[in-house]
């Protein structure tokens, strides 16, 4: 239909565009491997937001896809291992958090600007580092597109 109607005509090509790539650090991976599941363990993955990510039964390919939303940037999993793992980063988060305001007479919110960048917050707390690289990517190019005619 939009061929038809915009005469658009596509093509794919693969194009070098920038990503990361998770590896170990130059220390060692500091991962804890995740405990057998149980009737009390219902799911696995990551959760994140507002400066904090949580793994649980979470595998590198989990990490980096979570990475990928965060950063904006594909992430690749070259880190090589395999399994599941249990973790908790606490990063300066990219944007403001937004919520209520604390109630009179508690205790103020940490201030989140003083949480490391995420790059330092895998650095010291997992032991794996995003490296800044170059990778393939499919692409969808135009190669012509025209203003429809009136009904």
């Amino acid at each position: 239909m939009l061929a038809e109607r915009f005469q658009l005509q596509v093509h794919r090509e693969t194009k070098e565009i920038p990503e990361y790539a998770l590896v170990i650090g130059k220390n060692g991976a500091r991962l804890t491997g995740a405990a057998a599941p149980d009737s009390e363990t219902r799911g696995s993955g990551i959760r994140s937001g507002c400066g904090q990510m949580t793994g649980t039964r979470a595998t590198m390919a989990n990490l980096a896809f979570a990475l990928t939303r965060q950063m904006g940037r594909l992430v690749t999993d070259r880190t090589g291992l395999g399994g599941r793992y249990d973790f908790q980063v606490e990063q300066a988060p990219e944007a403001a958090c937004g919520g209520p305001p604390a109630a009179p007479g508690s205790e103020p919110a940490p201030d989140m600007s003083e949480r490391p960048s995420i790059f330092t917050a895998l650095q010291e707390r997992l032991g794996l580092k995003l490296e800044a690289v170059k990778g393939p990517a499919e692409v969808v190019a135009i190669d012509r597109v025209e203003k429809p005619a009136a009904n």
